[in-house]
């Protein structure tokens, strides 16, 4: 078996985005869903939450890798710069490494808005 080199997406990110990720996470922090707070603080709008931007990364393992027999099974995570609501986002994968014995893979991921890296890290799943 010979894993997927790159797995990508595009993604605008939504209000309701936003609001679905605070019913599902709990996480109401005003930066997040009151404008008004957003528009006083160094950000001046809504900021995305990051492990938002993070679940997007799920769709590259879970419909974008060729198979739907793929697990997830690590992720690391550096958030480098907020997203705001209306972003548009380039989710990617590349493939670093691939071990055929134990089926698994390591993949840099990175979430950029026009070419600048906003969420970056590595992805370890398995293929089933």
């Amino acid at each position: 078996m010979k894993p997927p080199e790159k797995a990508s997406f595009k993604k605008t990110v939504t209000r309701g985005d936003v609001d679905a990720f605070v019913a599902v996470s709990g996480d109401d922090n005003p930066l997040h869903v009151d404008e008004a707070y957003a528009a006083k603080t160094k950000f001046g709008h809504r900021v995305a939450h990051g492990m938002l931007v993070a679940s997007f990364f799920s769709q590259c393992v879970g419909k974008r890798l060729g198979t739907d027999g793929v697990l997830y099974l690590g992720q690391t995570l550096n958030f480098r710069l907020p997203v705001y609501i209306g972003d548009e986002l380039e989710i990617e994968f590349s493939l670093k490494s691939y071990s055929e014995s134990t089926r698994t893979a390591s993949y840099s991921t990175r979430a950029t808005r026009g070419g600048t890296v906003c969420v970056d890290g590595e992805a370890r799943v398995a293929f089933l």
